[in-house]
């Protein structure tokens, strides 16, 4: 029995996991840092509890 180590953003939605692949596929590295940084920003607006920090969680 194999089990797959979960890969760091498994917890998002598809959309915006989907967004984040993408958006680290894109080969020029400031184009991709900006299109991963823009994917981040749209994910952390629509799905904040995803983002909070533990000291937040812990309120």
């Amino acid at each position: 029995m194999t089990t797959t180590q979960p890969k760091p953003c498994d917890f998002l939605p598809p959309d915006a996991r989907e967004a984040l692949i993408a958006a680290s596929k894109i080969p020029q590295p400031i184009a991709r840092r900006i299109a991963m940084q823009e994917a981040t920003e749209r994910a952390q607006r629509k799905y904040p509890q995803f983002f909070q920090s533990a000291k937040e969680q812990s309120k």
